[in-house]
């Protein structure tokens, strides 16, 4: 982050203070081109679709910063691209070497520059212009500066009288969610139906968003609101409740089965609510249901600082278990304030878990593991059930099986759930 960077921030934000800030090319002056220190230009001449040439690009200049770096003489080396910043980049291996270069640039200050020019101005004539990079289209030189962030147009409400669902357009991205009219339903027995004030945002909602989800699914999956509508054979709700459950919409209202929200405790906020049922029915079914723990039983949660962790700790707690969390230092407070003291606290992210653990059980390890790490943390974790155990596995990036399970394992799992 340069001193120039951070001036146009402050000079972008507006009387009420107001920081959100973008990265935007904005056009410069280049009145003061000093090109009286020896330059060296190294130019990126032509780039190919694929890895290879990005590994290829990136290989090459990295030579070439290493050379001049190397040499304790004035001067800067320029890297000269084509089409590798902006909105019109198309050159992945460039856009590759700005990342690489830029890095130099932090180690190295005023020692490389970086230019990516469309060919319409002569790179002599803004090389001793004293900025660290540039882009040059039709004619003119453009800099990085942070700007205050472009207002987004605000969605539009459908132009009708029913009811409306946020939905995923076919971009892929973030910024293509729209509001579609969504008419509503008839009740079908047992159903009810909800207004709804709140929204849980789960990881499975940005996967959607970003067309990247296995299969056909809509966004939302939990929220909270208000009932509306009651229909036949429902008991224990009625109109003017305030519920949470999994509502599947996001919307501006859900029909559900009755069996899937429940009243909320007095005096809970429905935005507090909306982020619960999720974490807290998967912690319940991954520790109940297919665990089956019971009173003085242990409990491994690692990552026990995130959304589902949180929840397995406090229902842990709750059934009377003795629980050990692994999390990032950083987020150590957060276990202690759930109860979890120093000798069944452990960092997630190294292996040194397993010997601090296997020291405070005195090699008696653990009765259930709840997992969503990888790779040899996994074999760690595996091994703290000495005497056989649940091993219950929420990752997504490995499934085993007990034939692939490693032979250093002391006991094998008497149940092995994903």
């Amino acid at each position: 982050m340069s001193s120039q960077l951070l001036s146009a921030a402050v000079a972008a934000a507006d009387a009420a203070g107001r920081g959100l800030l973008e990265v935007a090319w904005l056009p410069v002056e280049l009145a003061h081109n000093d090109i009286s220190a020896d330059l060296v230009v190294w130019e990126l001449e032509s780039f190919q679709d694929g890895v290879g040439p990005v590994y290829s690009a990136t290989h090459r200049v990295l030579v070439a910063l290493q050379s001049w770096l190397a040499q304790e003489r004035a001067g800067r080396l320029v890297v000269l691209t084509q089409g590798s910043v902006g909105q019109d980049a198309t050159n992945l291996a460039g856009a590759a070497v700005w990342g690489l270069v830029r890095s130099a640039q932090a180690e190295h200050p005023g020692r490389v520059m970086l230019v990516d020019s469309d060919g319409s101005m002569d790179v002599g004539d803004v090389i001793g212009c004293g900025e660290e990079q540039l882009m040059i289209r039709n004619g003119t030189a453009y800099a990085a500066r942070l700007a205050q962030l472009r207002p987004q147009p605000i969605l539009q409400l459908p132009d009708t009288n029913s009811g409306w669902r946020l939905v995923a357009g076919g971009a892929g991205t973030l910024e293509d969610l729209t509001l579609a009219s969504c008419p509503a339903k008839e009740l079908a027995p047992g159903q009810v139906r909800i207004e709804v004030r709140a929204l849980g945002v789960n990881f499975r909602d940005v996967l959607v968003a970003l067309g990247i989800y296995p299969g056909a699914a809509e966004l939302g999956a939990e929220g909270a609101g208000v009932v509306t509508e009651v229909g036949p054979g429902v008991t224990g709700l009625a109109v003017g409740d305030p519920v949470m459950g999994l509502l599947g919409v996001a919307g501006s209202e859900a029909v559900v089965d009755a069996r899937l929200v429940v009243k909320l405790p007095n005096r809970w906020p429905l935005t507090d609510a909306a982020g619960v049922p999720v974490v807290f029915l998967t912690a319940y079914y991954a520790l109940r249901v297919l665990a089956q723990v019971q009173p003085g039983e242990s409990v491994l949660v690692h990552a026990a600082a995130g959304g589902v962790g949180m929840a397995a700790v406090q229902l842990a707690r709750l059934w009377g278990l003795e629980v050990f969390a692994t999390a990032s230092r950083g987020k150590w407070d957060t276990l202690h304030t759930m109860g979890c003291d120093n000798t069944h606290v452990a960092d997630s992210r190294t292996l040194a878990f397993e010997e601090t653990f296997w020291l405070t059980t005195e090699g008696r390890g653990v009765d259930v593991v709840l997992n969503s790490l990888a790779g040899e943390f996994t074999d760690a974790s595996l091994r703290l059930l000495p005497r056989g155990g649940r091993f219950i596995e929420m990752g997504k990036t490995e499934f085993g099986t007990p034939r692939s399970l490693p032979r250093t394992i002391l006991g094998w799992p008497t149940g092995l759930s994903t």
